[in-house]
């Protein structure tokens, strides 16, 4: 009798399986390591529809550095941030392109402004560049402690902004650069030196 039991219920299992939609299965990736689940993320479904079609005019055949949540370094390619502390938010996105059959790897910023968004570039590399596929997208979140320089000058080696600064840090090195909104434009500054 327990064995019958066993067999309706293993059946049952099967089929659940079997009718999951293809669209979850599809969706649905493993990893080894602390997440062991994946899911795939249309990155461009994420921005507002406004900001999607200002990069539709501006860049050709444009699309987000990865399709996974997040890669190898828990970083994703699409961050929502608050750079300009209004109640709107803004984006940090990391892009590939295509620019006279070259590939353009793009670090951007969409910082709301009334009632659209404008378009920030930080940083770019060309597929020839040395610095191709070297950096990754990560926010520094408003209250972060900067150290040291670049603020020493200032008679504090200790500094906090009230808004999120993105970064364009390097992989495998102790190297960034943070993109502070302030007064209607990026300043750069370098924390991780």
């Amino acid at each position: 009798m327990k064995s019958v039991s066993l067999i309706i219920i293993l059946s049952l299992l099967l089929i659940a399986i079997a009718t999951e939609s293809a669209d979850a299965q599809t969706h649905r990736m493993t990893r080894t390591g602390p997440k062991s689940l994946l899911r795939r993320v249309d990155y461009k479904e994420q921005l507002p529809p406004k900001a999607r079609r200002i990069l539709d005019q501006k860049f050709t055949n444009w699309g987000f550095k990865s399709n996974l949540q997040q890669d190898q370094y828990n970083n994703a390619p699409l961050i929502l941030c608050q750079l300009n502390d209004d109640s709107i938010p803004d984006y940090a996105l990391h892009i590939f392109s295509s620019f006279n059959s070259d590939t353009v790897e793009q670090f951007l910023a969409f910082v709301s402004m009334d009632d659209s968004y404008k378009l920030f570039t930080l940083e770019e590399f060309t597929q020839a560049s040395t610095e191709f596929g070297g950096y990754y997208l990560e926010v520094f979140k408003s209250g972060t402690m900067f150290d040291n320089p670049p603020f020493e000058a200032e008679g504090d080696n200790r500094k906090s902004f009230s808004t999120d600064c993105i970064s364009v840090s390097m992989f495998d090195k102790n190297a960034c650069n943070a993109y502070l909104f302030e007064s209607g434009e990026f300043k750069v500054f370098s924390p991780c030196d």
